[in-house]
């Protein structure tokens, strides 16, 4: 919708007669209605204007709080979907239960590193990362590893059969 100017009735009756039909086109052309091509009286024209900028008043009003409201919406949907990113990692939900099925890993393996990391009492997604990211180190270089390493591999023993998550 068009933004127009809206004049006050003084000034509408201090205008020609071609002017004020001119406006009130303007406005019965924003709003769909049927297009004048000349009016009896000039009275009847400044009050036909006046109603044509209440009704335009009334939708363009409407209309922005339609795109208002749904501006709204959009920050609302980014919020939660910010929200429900920042609650998992790397696609696993951080306070998922992790319970140990099968532990077959050999000594400083990432999988005994996971299962020892049950053990003693990390058994959220979230704090079993940590500890791995904090206490593992890959056997051959020694280096230690990141949360994205961590997450790699918890997934894997998931879909393995090795770990179990729950929630």
């Amino acid at each position: 919708m068009k933004t127009l100017t809206t004049y006050t009735k003084n000034q509408l009756e201090e205008m020609k007669l071609t002017e004020i039909t001119d406006i009130n086109n303007s406005f019965a052309n924003e709003l769909g209605l049927k297009i004048t091509k000349r009016f009896a009286s000039k009275d009847k024209a400044v009050s036909r204007v006046m109603q044509n900028q209440d009704l335009y008043s009334e939708e363009f009003a409407e209309e922005h709080k339609k795109k208002a409201t749904k501006a709204v919406a959009k920050i609302e949907t980014a919020k939660k979907n910010e929200q429900a990113k920042e609650d998992k990692i790397h696609n696993l939900t951080k306070s998922a239960k992790v319970i140990s099925v099968l532990d077959k890993g050999k000594e400083c393996s990432i999988e005994n590193s996971l299962h020892h990391g049950i053990s003693i009492g990390e058994d959220t997604v979230e704090k079993l990362v940590n500890y791995i990211v904090n206490n593992h180190r890959r056997p051959r270089s020694g280096l230690g590893v990141d949360a994205q390493y961590a997450t790699h591999n918890i997934k894997w023993f998931v879909n393995k059969g090795h770990l179990k998550l729950e929630g």
